[in-house]
């Protein structure tokens, strides 16, 4: 019988963390049907249990963790609950499992046969393991929870700091960058950002992207740079390489920030496999077709792209956030600094919309599934289509330029244009009447950010506009809201980061009552960019002092307990 683990000194500064929460953790005895007792700090688990001072805590025969089968060894040491090495066999055959069924159809990485053997030769770096149990774990269902990690943890978190330390580690060791080491990367920023939007998730993300330039990444098809890959190894790169560049695209859109990847050096050419097909080991040959960089004129490669995409929308869906990418691009130069060259690039950005339109199947942007569509296809289209409505919802916004005397007033062709984007965000609560409720376990978790946003926009309209008592567009708008509320509500099952931001709407709700000054719709619009950036103390949280100072004063008037309210929070 040979041991499977023995005490892992890392162990040890979990329960020391732990120990500063005040947590517990289950002690199960070798004759009990569930706890025994709990101990609240490191010393008296170790008097408990001695036999963590280096004996095995657990072996190849003994049972899955369970209430009904008793577990031989006096206690569950942090390191068989949180370490991937010391998870039981079947335990980590379903975190691997769900992994694939929830993660790899967003960010797919990896070849299932070749991955699985790897794993059977012991060749997947633990730090890659604990990272990709970080993400799936989420998904374990109840019933298995306490079989699987014991009735008193969060097992993604475990996961996650081992996962970061041990990558730590590695990167100490100053070796050679392998793609397992970008993909730890990249599963660590999903999981902290995912977690919670803030500083050091997307400090995380910037790791990720320099570890995949510095391993050069993203010239994988530049004539001489082939590092000896077959056709299926560079294949399954260039499927890892848009895994990051859509991540920093995604993220920092989100964030209003710099983009960490400059699109005009990228020599990857766009996947020519499905994503079933290449989580399945089936590779086809490159086309080399590369990523149209101007997102303004994007549209002229659209049918090109249709007609070489492998068939499930992969590489349009990689288009579709170029676009998004160029969008808010545009509106951060122009917060910067006006410039007659980014208004005319904002304003044939707006234009874009109609161009794709025109350019893609009539079919494309009706989110009704077709016949013939497969289940993965259908949601990747959906997502693709709201990515589409999200960029022209921003790019449609009223910018707010520093340093000018209209930094903070709505002009006529702002309103003008702001009317427009509220359309778009109407279109993007549009898409969930065709959204199946098995989309939300396995659709990208950025869309909460893109149902936000929307939501955010809508409830500024309500705010400012009476619409002249035109109760169909008031009907439409509540509908609306209705439709993006329940679509959070559902990714809040499952992220974190949806909870946080349907809390953030929940406190921006009691404040719907108020009339908000039409002029001031472009300060409003700029804080809620922003208030998912690094900077934020409370990420997602929208100023409640700024919608006070933009009340109107006759909305107070005749109501001298909300003048009480609104001037104590200003002051």
């Amino acid at each position: 019988m040979q041991p499977l683990a023995y005490h892992n000194p890392l162990a040890v500064d979990f329960l020391q963390g732990y120990e500063q929460q005040n947590f517990t953790y289950p002690i199960l005895g070798p004759n009990s049907n569930g706890p025994l007792q709990a101990v609240t700090n490191m010393e008296s688990l170790l008097q408990f249990s001695p036999s963590l001072e280096g004996n095995p805590v657990r072996t190849e025969d003994s049972p899955p963790f369970s209430v009904e089968q008793p577990v031989m060894s006096p206690v569950i040491s942090a390191s068989t609950l949180f370490s991937a090495s010391t998870l039981a066999e079947d335990s980590k055959q379903l975190l691997i499992c769900l992994y694939f069924d929830h993660i790899q159809p967003i960010f797919p990485m990896f070849r299932k046969p070749m991955f699985h053997q790897r794993f059977h030769e012991n060749q997947i770096p633990e730090s890659l393991l604990n990272a990709m149990f970080a993400m799936s774990s989420r998904f374990v269902p109840t019933s298995d929870v306490f079989r699987v990690f014991g009735k008193f943890s969060t097992p993604w978190e475990n996961f996650a700091k081992l996962a970061h330390q041990q990558s730590h580690n590695r990167l100490e060791e100053n070796s050679a960058i392998c793609l397992d080491d970008i993909k730890t990367a990249c599963l660590l920023a999903i999981h902290e950002y995912t977690n919670y939007p803030g500083r050091k998730a997307w400090m995380y993300v910037g790791n990720a992207v320099r570890l995949s330039l510095a391993s050069r990444l993203h010239q994988i098809d530049i004539k001489g740079n082939s590092c000896g890959l077959s056709d299926a190894d560079r294949e399954e790169w260039r499927f890892v390489w848009w895994a990051i560049w859509k991540l920093d695209s995604t993220i920092n859109v989100t964030a209003v920030m710099p983009f960490g990847i400059d699109c005009h050096t990228i020599g990857s050419a766009l996947v020519s496999t499905t994503v079933a097909d290449f989580t399945n080991g089936i590779t086809k040959q490159s086309t080399g077709t590369l990523l149209d960089t101007d997102s303004a004129k994007s549209w002229r490669a659209v049918r090109e792209m249709q007609s070489l995409d492998p068939g499930d929308g992969f590489n349009i869906h990689l288009l579709a956030v170029s676009l998004l990418r160029g969008v808010s691009q545009c509106q951060q130069r122009l917060y910067a600094n006006s410039t007659p060259e980014e208004i005319a690039r904002m304003m044939a950005l707006r234009n874009t919309f109609s161009c794709m339109r025109l350019a893609l199947p009539a079919w494309y942007f009706n989110a009704a599934k077709r016949p013939s569509e497969q289940f993965h296809s259908h949601r990747h289209r959906l997502e693709t289509i709201i990515m589409f409505h999200t960029a022209h919802l921003i790019i449609n916004e009223p910018v707010r330029t520093l340093g000018t005397e209209q930094a903070h007033r709505i002009t006529g062709d702002s309103l003008s244009c702001w009317q427009s984007s509220i359309t778009y965000a109407e279109d993007l609560a549009g898409v969930f009447h065709h959204w199946e409720s098995e989309y939300f376990a396995v659709a990208d978790p950025v869309i909460s950010c893109a149902i936000w946003h929307a939501h955010c926009g809508l409830t500024i309209h309500k705010m400012s506009f009476t619409d002249d008592g035109n109760s169909e567009v008031a009907t439409r708008i509540d509908n609306a809201l209705d439709l993006l509320s329940i679509s959070l509500e559902n990714f809040a099952r499952w992220w974190q980061i949806a909870r946080i931001l349907q809390d953030s709407l929940k406190v921006f709700q009691m404040w719907s009552w108020v009339h908000l000054d039409v002029s001031k719709i472009t300060e409003v619009v700029a804080q809620i960019r922003r208030a998912i950036n690094p900077d934020s103390v409370e990420p997602g949280v929208v100023d409640v002092s700024l919608i006070c100072s933009s009340i109107p004063d006759d909305t107070l008037d005749g109501n001298e307990e909300n003048r009480v309210w609104t001037t104590d929070i200003l002051e």
